[in-house]
């Protein structure tokens, strides 16, 4: 074993990460013993444990093989496994902290005073014109334009980040800067806390950088899942969906006690396109069976919530007034989706009751909306929920109701 070789706790137990195996799909009856002995065919094993619950000690049906040699760990991932009847899924195991997702967050982190705001840019500015003007004052490690949401649309800002403090100040002291025929803004970016730890007001510029990656919010990347056959593995569903664009994270829903797959997953992809270009053909299948994908319930919301399982093509929005036209209203609707209908009620007075309903041609968009949350049309804040009447509502709730319940 390699003296600098990497360890780490997890619930007590001292683990090494070279030519480690994950193990999953385990029965719940199978135990360490067992388990070791099966892959000591493949070679010398220095570790075997099984992740189990603190409280009970069932086990998670999953855990972790280390082997002495890494060619060890190569056979024993070549060909399938059967323990206990059950045929387990195997992948090189990577060290907690060291997903896609997680490495690019860390090396962004790496960088975080020297990343600058670049405002006042033209529609047609692209990251690579912002890399490829920057990178004459110094090396540039990341740059991005902001986007909206919903459209895509660049909204003429963005961030350049260069390798060191003493570059990006360089920059800063050499203003102006012209690009695409027009001079840019430029600013150190703001950091979110200050020497204390107190988080600052977010400025308009900074809005979700936690959640932002190449300028999309990363709710718009992900999907949900559903109606997977149970014999599906969490790889075969990352590689499905890899056709489509880039995944950072897909995570394969699984019962607690039997560590069988709930048949849901959640993904997070790269870019929203991704997710865009997945909705727009709903047709997908796996195993021959066709799966449930749609975007998943915004934070916060009750995932049992009828609003949150519906599936419909009509918004309700709230908080328009007597100055507000239904062309206004579909003026603002129609930069994220096909408006095929504007309703704003009436009173017995002829006067508007504060709310109305939009309709797309598709769910979607409305899915879309809901995401984002707040929205303004001139000036005033509209609020958003799915248009649903009674008899939906009502609908829904029967459903939920008589569906069976996983066990």
């Amino acid at each position: 074993m390699a003296s600098e070789a990497e360890t780490k706790k997890e619930e007590g137990v001292v683990v090494k990460t070279e030519n480690r195996l994950y193990v999953g799909k385990l029965n719940v009856i199978t135990n360490e013993d067992k388990l070791q002995k099966y892959f000591e065919d493949f070679g010398e094993v220095e570790d075997c444990f099984i992740m189990r619950f603190p409280d009970t000690r069932k086990s998670k049906c999953f855990g972790f093989i280390t082997f002495k040699r890494e060619e060890d760990l190569v056979d024993a991932l070549d060909g399938d496994h059967v323990v206990d009847e059950n045929k387990l899924e195997l992948k090189r195991a990577v060290p907690r902290g060291e997903s896609d997702a997680e490495v690019f967050k860390k090396e962004r982190a790496k960088y975080v005073g020297s990343k600058m705001y670049v405002g006042n840019l033209t529609e047609e500015t692209t990251a690579e014109d912002l890399e490829q003007y920057f990178s004459s004052t110094g090396k540039v490690v990341d740059s991005f334009i902001m986007k909206d949401s919903m459209t895509g649309k660049s909204k003429k800002f963005g961030f350049v980040t260069f390798e060191d403090v003493p570059t990006m100040e360089k920059c800063l002291a050499e203003k102006p800067h012209t690009i695409n025929e027009t001079e840019v803004e430029i600013k150190r970016a703001a950091p979110k806390k200050d020497q204390y730890g107190n988080i600052f007001g977010k400025r308009k510029f900074e809005e979700d950088e936690d959640d932002i990656i190449e300028g999309e919010h990363v709710e718009l990347r992900r999907l949900y899942v559903g109606s997977l056959p149970t014999t599906v593995t969490e790889d075969e569903v990352k590689e499905y969906f890899e056709k489509f664009g880039k995944v950072i994270e897909c995570i394969l829903q699984k019962n607690r006690t039997t560590g069988k797959s709930k048949g849901m997953a959640f993904i997070t992809f790269a870019e929203a396109s991704i997710v865009n270009e997945i909705q727009t053909n709903k047709k997908h299948k796996m195993e021959d069976k066709i799966i449930d994908c749609r975007r998943p319930a915004p934070k916060g919301s009750n995932p049992k919530d009828p609003e949150v399982l519906a599936i419909t093509k009509k918004l309700w929005f709230g908080g328009i007034n007597e100055m507000m036209t239904d062309d206004d209203v579909k003026e603002y609707f129609e930069q994220y989706g096909t408006v095929e209908e504007v309703e704003v009620p009436l009173n017995t007075e002829g006067k508007k009751r504060g709310f109305g309903f939009v309709t797309f041609d598709n769910s979607d968009t409305v899915d879309k909306l809901i995401i984002i949350g707040h929205h303004k049309i001139k000036g005033r804040r509209m609020d958003v929920k799915k248009g649903l009447d009674k008899k939906e509502m009502s609908a829904i709730k029967q459903h939920c109701s008589t569906k069976p319940t996983d066990k």
